[in-house]
């Protein structure tokens, strides 16, 4: 199921509204109970459905900073 801006609107007021049953929930967007707690879980922490993105992504440089220091300036000056 696609979370849409309508879905989360209503996945919000059946969640934290009156208690119902998280099977009763899951029926409702076709999804399982897990999933179901998994989105309850996210909301309490992160205040949304999605997590925030992580600040590791990308490629790991090549070279660590001390390898950096040492060869940079041989590498500026031609030297290579």
């Amino acid at each position: 199921m696609k979370l849409t801006t309508a879905n989360i609107v209503v996945f919000k007021q059946l969640l934290f509204g009156p208690r119902l049953p998280l099977d009763a929930i899951a029926a409702r967007f076709k999804v399982t109970d897990r999933t179901v707690r998994r989105w309850r879980r996210k909301y309490q922490l992160f205040g949304g459905p999605f997590t925030p993105r992580s600040v590791m992504q990308g490629r790991p440089r090549l070279l660590t900073n001390t390898q950096r220091d040492v060869y940079a300036p041989t590498y500026l000056l031609g030297r290579y």
